[in-house]
């Protein structure tokens, strides 16, 4: 006969093992530096074809181009801040934060060019005109800082094959 107390222990043991597992804490593989430098690089693209469909004239696709791509850099935010937090070599740590911040450039880039295409979209020019100065300003200190990051990441990068 097995003791009530033995039964208790086990089924709660038995419930947080199961909390834990579904909440990823065992048996996660922490995230790929080289990997999600890929992703980010791709969400660039997409930031990038979300603006050349708005100075198109595409307005509706575009606001929902960067409405994703928003997603995408947030997304991206959070695996360099834990990447930046984890046990990863010295210079992924510090590239990792520098992406941090960029992440939050294109997020806010992203969002003023969202707003201007919709803007754009209902006819109120004045509007969209306002709005696109202050895109044009995130959009200039993103890429100049993605370009910058980039600069230091391609090199570690290839020497790390």
């Amino acid at each position: 006969m097995v003791p009530e107390t033995w039964k208790r222990g086990m089924g709660i043991t038995i419930l947080l093992l199961l909390i834990v597992s579904a909440a990823g804490c065992f048996g996660g593989t922490p995230p790929d530096f080289r990997n999600e430098t890929e992703k980010y690089d791709l969400a660039v693209q997409q930031y990038n074809n979300a603006k050349t469909l708005y100075h198109q004239g595409n307005y509706s696709v575009a606001k929902t181009e960067f409405s994703a791509v928003i997603k995408h850099f947030q997304d991206n935010k959070s695996v360099f801040e834990t990447i930046s937090k984890g046990n990863y070599t010295s210079k992924e740590v510090y590239l990792s934060k520098k992406l941090v911040n960029n992440a939050d450039q294109y997020t806010y880039a992203a969002a003023f060019y969202r707003d201007v295409a919709d803007a754009a979209a209902r006819g109120d020019t004045k509007q969209a005109y306002a709005i696109e100065l202050n895109a044009e300003e995130f959009d200039q200190a993103s890429r100049l800082t993605y370009e910058d990051i980039r600069n230091e990441l391609l090199p570690y990068l290839h020497s790390r094959k």
